[in-house]
């Protein structure tokens, strides 16, 4: 009887759970359930001091990893944060704090995913854009960048790199596109300031030869009459050459009025300026357009056109007019 008594206070001791356990226990269940998982651990970890259960330490695992992918996430260590998250849904085990667990984590695994899906589709469009401006296509890189900003709106540590590095992109492609209308703005004035001198120059030299026949003629004028007649006899033998030499003057060709265009603007036959006949206007002058011819993608040759201006060529008289 005794000895069965014995066994009986045994059975006790050893079957009976610490109330300090207990308590930890239950502490620790209400910090996870707050989310609070470094004060559940803590709790945990003092449960275990009074009894090493198989429960305490899956819950200690759990809530562990959970605290370990949080943390990545947060420092945008997404592979890091996937692993942890992957291994807490993988735990054996299905009581209230384990399915609660596991529940956390598949959360933490859809977010990670989005996050890497944003990162991937924000890095696609930086190289991109980067090509785009590499070829100065830069309202088309503006439209690549923009867009992408817009379709991943998902502000993170771990993709502010990438959208940082987008707007950056972005104002190099906004200036880049003003620069280039500058620029052609400067080189489609350039022809007019040419032809503008080209008029002014044609000016002073009818002005000054006007100016020399009107002090021939009165020089003609004070001559004695023997000079004047022979003056008159040449006079009338030049016109007549002059007469001759209209009736034989044939139109400018095409070809010829490009040439003349070429000279002009100084384009040398290596020069990636392009000059060519365009149409009559009708009036007796070939319309020739000028301009250079931008290549967009280098694989296929597909590219633009920059005028640099139009201009006017008499068949007559070969004056050249910028339009």
């Amino acid at each position: 009887m005794k000895a069965l008594s014995i066994l009986f206070m045994i059975f006790l001791l050893v079957g009976c759970t610490p109330q300090a356990y207990s308590d930890n226990l239950t502490k620790g269940k209400a910090a996870f359930n707050d989310g609070d998982y470094s004060k559940a651990i803590s709790l945990f970890e003092k449960a275990q001091n009074e009894k090493e259960t198989d429960e305490i330490s899956s819950y200690i695992k759990a809530t562990q990893l959970l605290l370990d992918s949080e943390q990545a996430t947060k420092q945008g260590k997404l592979d890091i944060s996937l692993k942890k998250a992957k291994q807490v849904v993988a735990m054996k085990g299905n009581d209230s704090l384990l399915k609660r667990a596991k529940s956390k984590a598949k959360s933490l695994i859809h977010k990670d995913q989005t996050l890497l899906s944003q990162k991937k589709s924000l890095e696609k469009s930086i190289k991109k854009g980067k090509a785009l401006l590499a070829n100065n296509q830069y309202d088309e890189a503006n439209d690549v960048l923009n867009k992408a900003l817009s379709k991943n709106t998902l502000e993170h540590p771990a993709i502010s790199e990438q959208r940082s590095t987008i707007k950056s992109l972005i104002k190099q492609a906004v200036n880049g596109a003003k620069t280039s209308a500058s620029d052609t703005e400067q080189t489609a004035a350039q022809p007019q300031k040419s032809s503008s001198d080209s008029t002014k120059s044609n000016q002073d030299t009818s002005s000054k030869a006007t100016s020399s026949n009107t002090n021939t003629n009165t020089s003609q004028q004070e001559g004695s009459s023997q000079s004047s007649s022979q003056s008159s006899s040449q006079s009338s033998d030049q016109s007549q050459d002059s007469s001759t030499n209209q009736g034989t003057n044939q139109s400018l060709t095409q070809e010829e009025a490009v040439n003349l265009v070429k000279q002009y603007l100084g384009v040398d036959s290596d020069d990636k300026t392009i000059v060519q006949y365009d149409h009559d206007d009708g009036q007796g002058n070939y319309i020739i357009h000028v301009y250079e011819k931008v290549i967009d993608d280098p694989s296929t040759g597909v590219g633009h056109s920059v005028t640099r201006g139009w201009y006017s060529v008499n068949k007559k008289t070969k004056k050249i007019t910028a339009q």
